[in-house]
C-alpha cells in the first residue's frame, strides 16, 4: 500500500509539470466522492484546523449545477450556467469546455477573523492545502488528473467573496 502511495505521488508529481490535463468522460460522482474524502471522511474531518473551526466551503461548477459543501459535510445544489465560466473566466476549450469541472474552496472569513485576527487567513490556507493535497492524492488513485489554480476572474460571477484556491479538471 505504501509503495501504490508512492507510485501515486510520483505520478502526480510527473503530471504537475505539464499543463496538458484532459480526462476522457470523467464521472462527477467520483469527484463529489473524493471532495468528501478529502476533508470530511465518514462524518470527521480528515484535515487539521486551528481551533477546530473547518471553516472551508468546497463549490463544484459542472455542466449546469453549483454543488456546495458545507463545514459539516452537507451538500447542496444549485443551478448555474456553465457557459457563464467559459464566456468570462476563460477564453477557448484547450483550457475549460462544457464538459470541464472547475472546484473553488473558500472559508468562512468571520469565523476565522473573529478566532485569530488578521492571522485566521493563514489559518485557512492551511487547512485549504491540507484538503487540496488529499484531493489530489485521491483523484490520482481514481487517474483523474487536475491542475490548481491561484486566480479565476471574475469571483463575483461565481459567488464567491473570499477565494483560497481554484482547481480545474479538463
Amino acid at each position: 500500500s505504501r509503495r501504490k502511495s508512492l507510485k501515486n505521488l510520483e505520478e502526480l508529481l510527473q503530471l504537475r509539470k505539464s499543463n496538458k490535463f484532459h480526462n476522457i468522460g470523467v464521472n462527477v460522482e467520483s469527484v463529489i466522492e473524493v471532495v468528501k474524502k478529502s476533508y470530511y471522511n465518514f462524518e470527521k474531518h480528515s484535515v487539521p484546523s486551528a481551533g477546530a473551526i473547518y471553516g472551508l466551503k468546497v463549490l463544484l461548477f459542472y455542466k449546469n449545477n453549483k454543488k456546495i459543501f458545507n463545514s459539516k459535510g452537507e451538500i447542496s445544489t444549485e443551478k448555474f450556467e456553465i457557459n457563464q465560466i467559459k464566456k468570462t473566466c476563460f477564453y477557448d476549450d484547450k483550457y475549460f469546455s462544457s464538459s470541464s469541472i472547475l472546484i473553488a474552496v473558500t472559508y468562512d472569513y468571520d469565523k476565522y477573523f473573529g478566532k485569530y485576527g488578521n492571522c485566521g487567513i493563514r489559518y485557512a490556507s492551511i487547512e485549504c492545502g491540507a484538503f487540496l493535497q488529499n484531493f489530489q492524492l485521491l483523484l490520482s488513485e481514481k487517474e483523474i488528473y487536475g491542475c490548481p489554480l491561484g486566480f479565476v476572474d471574475n469571483d463575483a460571477l461565481l459567488g464567491i467573496e473570499e477565494p483560497l484556491i481554484y482547481f480545474i479538471i479538463n
